[in-house]
């Protein structure tokens, strides 16, 4: 199976959860992942990561991102929005602080993906740090730019997620 056939298991399952059809995307993983070249055990885990992010386990989906080794840009960019989503659903802002630099970093040295993928990455740090500096101060001006960057970047990765996460600090508010 070639690298595109990859990136599409990896697209159908993202696809089906931004759909909310978490139950589909689990049956998918299961049942079609033993068609996935050697490189599948690390590709099922990080579907399965999303699944239990999907269902807000984030601790389990910490635990399977543990046992996922970055071979490859596409699984360092899935592995870092993950690790920064889940740590920043727990509440650590310094590991998902920590994770932005490093994320930002990997970035530098990523040459194997499109440049919209790069932008996307980048778009999703500068409002996940942004996020961060809102949850340490409540400044309505930081959830102002926060909305703001989301609507006005064309590439985003992350963007339902982000904004499920503003539409929950605008209820609390």
């Amino acid at each position: 199976m070639s690298i595109m056939r990859i990136i599409i298991f990896r697209d159908y399952v993202i696809i089906a959860l931004s759909l909310d059809e978490v139950e589909w995307a689990s049956d998918f993983v299961e049942r079609y992942s033993h068609l996935l070249p050697e490189s599948r055990k690390i590709m099922k885990l990080l579907c399965a990561r999303r699944l239990l992010n999907s269902k807000r386990e984030f601790i389990l989906a910490l635990i399977h991102l543990a046992e996922t080794k970055r071979i490859d840009s596409m699984n360092a960019i899935d592995y870092y929005s993950m690790f920064i989503k889940c740590h920043f659903e727990l509440g650590n802002s310094d590991e998902c602080s920590m994770a932005l630099r490093r994320f930002s970093e990997s970035l530098k040295h990523i040459k194997q993906i499109p440049d919209n993928y790069i932008v996307g990455s980048q778009n999703f740090i500068r409002v996940m740090s942004k996020l961060l500096n809102y949850t340490a101060d409540r400044t309505a001006e930081h959830l102002l730019d926060i909305e703001l960057l989301i609507n006005n970047s064309a590439m985003l990765f992350e963007r339902k997620w982000l904004l499920s996460k503003i539409s929950e600090i605008n209820s609390t508010r």
